[in-house]
């Protein structure tokens, strides 16, 4: 981690000119950071929201003027890069110690490659697949689809439902992007096709997901996502701070009422 940031720190110093250019480009950005950062004021965890108010700042500002140095199909070409040398040092853990790479504790037999879960490196796969899916579809190529294809088969043998679903979304946005693109019959073609898969995704759901290992709760999710709905609305409008929710006694009591270690929204 520290070697991450001080790169980015590098980075953001050689582009100052651009991260900034590219945060100032966006009329919301600037107030929006600002709510983020104040938000530290009446977080639970003030020192916290602070430190992941910084990260998250560098972070944006750094890939905001990385987009901004390449353009977006290069930003594109970054993200499917990205999810294959992911990959690919998944793959080499899986020969040096497949026990790492498919022996998470609680999702034994599932790809998590050098990555502590799975759904971290399903994540990663996901934006990596989407990338590469419009990147072929945009610069055409065999070569290129069977980039994305590969990713996708990682993507599965991590078995991740939710990035899984969320491939499947933006697989029928790219089919839409492609059918305005070239579709005799133009947009409402497009949309009655997305709207179509969409349906027989909805349909065809809980066998996809007992396929996986899950259920429709999403492995306990829905439960969780419902725990929280009481929490959100007791503070609707100022929230509980950046990064101020999740504090080492919330995950306690979320773990004892789940049964399962919650750090997060999933």
């Amino acid at each position: 981690w520290a070697a991450l940031y001080l790169a980015v720190g590098g980075l953001l110093l050689a582009w100052r000119r651009e991260a900034l250019a590219a945060i100032l480009s966006h009329p919301w950005a600037p107030a929006a950071l600002a709510w983020f950062g104040a938000s530290a004021l009446w977080s639970a965890a003030p020192l916290a929201s602070a430190l992941g108010f910084a990260q998250f700042l560098a972070l944006l500002a750094a890939g905001a003027a990385a987009g901004r140095r390449v353009g977006p199909l290069g930003a594109v070409q970054a993200v499917a890069r990205m999810a294959g040398l992911a990959l690919a040092a998944g793959l080499a853990m899986a020969l040096v110690s497949p026990l790492h790479a498919f022996g998470q504790h609680v999702n034994a037999g599932a790809f998590r490659g050098v990555y502590i879960e799975k759904n971290h490196l399903a994540m990663v796969l996901s934006y990596g697949l989407i990338a590469a899916s419009f990147e072929a579809a945009a610069r055409g190529g065999a070569r290129l689809w069977a980039a994305a294809g590969v990713i996708l088969l990682g993507l599965v043998a991590a078995r991740s439902s939710i990035a899984l679903l969320q491939a499947v979304l933006a697989a029928a946005a790219l089919a839409a992007w492609l059918g305005l693109r070239g579709a005799r019959f133009g947009g409402p073609a497009a949309a009655a096709a997305a709207l179509a898969a969409l349906l027989a995704l909805s349909a065809a759901l809980p066998a996809a997901l007992a396929a996986l290992g899950e259920d429709l709760t999403l492995n306990g999710r829905t439960t969780l996502w419902a725990m929280l709905g009481p929490e959100a609305a007791e503070s609707p409008w100022l929230g509980r701070g950046f990064a101020g929710f999740w504090t080492p006694e919330r995950e306690d009591a979320m773990r004892a009422a789940l049964g399962w270690n919650a750090r997060g929204t999933h």
